[in-house]
Formats: C-alpha cells, sequence, structure tokens
C-alpha cells in the first residue's frame, strides 16, 4: 500500500463520490483541516482520513471513508494502514493523544486492535489513543 498527504484538488472529487455512494451526503471542502492522508492500493484509492489538530495536548481523528467498491478486506487492510500512520504522524507533531468519537461498533472494535481505550458507558463512545 501506498501512503500520500490528501490533496484537496486532487483527492476531495473521489472523497466526495465516495460519501455520495454511501449515501452520507458531501462534507464541505472548508470543513476539512490541513492535514489527511490517502492509502492507495494498486487500483487506485482505498481510504482516507484526517487530523484535527488543537492548542492542546490531544488532537482528533475522523472523517475516514473507504473506497466502497473495493473488497472488504482492501477496505479493511488500508483503514488499519490509515489508522498506524494518522497515529505515527499525530505523534511526530507533537501530540499525546489522539482521541475520536464514534457510533459505530465496527470502528471501536479496529480502535481497540491499535491500542485505543473505548468509552464503553455510552452509546456514542469516545475513543483514544495515548501516543
Amino acid at each position: 500500500m501506498h501512503v500520500e498527504t490528501f490533496d484537496k484538488e486532487k483527492h476531495l472529487p473521489t472523497m466526495q463520490e465516495w460519501l455520495a455512494e454511501r449515501g452520507t451526503g458531501e462534507l464541505r471542502a472548508d470543513l476539512l483541516p490541513t492535514f489527511g492522508l490517502v492509502v492507495s492500493g494498486e487500483s487506485g484509492p482505498l481510504a482516507l482520513g484526517f487530523i484535527y489538530q488543537t492548542d492542546s495536548t490531544a488532537c482528533f481523528i475522523e472523517n475516514y471513508v473507504a473506497n466502497p467498491k473495493e473488497t472488504t478486506e482492501a477496505r479493511s487492510g488500508a483503514l488499519d494502514e490509515l489508522t498506524i500512520q494518522l497515529a505515527n504522524a499525530a505523534r511526530n507533531m507533537g501530540y499525546k493523544y489522539l482521541w475520536s468519537h464514534t457510533a459505530c461498533p465496527a470502528i471501536v472494535a479496529r480502535a481497540k486492535r491499535h491500542g485505543f481505550v473505548a468509552d464503553e458507558a455510552n452509546t456514542y463512545r469516545s475513543i483514544f489513543l495515548c501516543l
């Protein structure tokens, strides 16, 4: 797999297409942070996600989306690689905590596989990783 920095001009149309195919609607470009990554395979982009930076010791990973036309296996591998690479990037940026929120059990399970701790008390879970 190949990992590259998200480029709005190059990658935003693909992201919007994936979101539309998933029925979630477009995400306004001005809501995206300055740092994101794209994981690609032989067939092209597989998954992407972003780090929302803060002025604290924590940052957020959000807006994961994977290519709905790819196999489950390809998407899963790309999302795992994306999680690893975003955690490494956050660590290199000097953050101590990587945080996200989700109501999706599959995302919680993936996060736990990567060392995240999940708040299991709520339906809408907070997950974080000490870097």
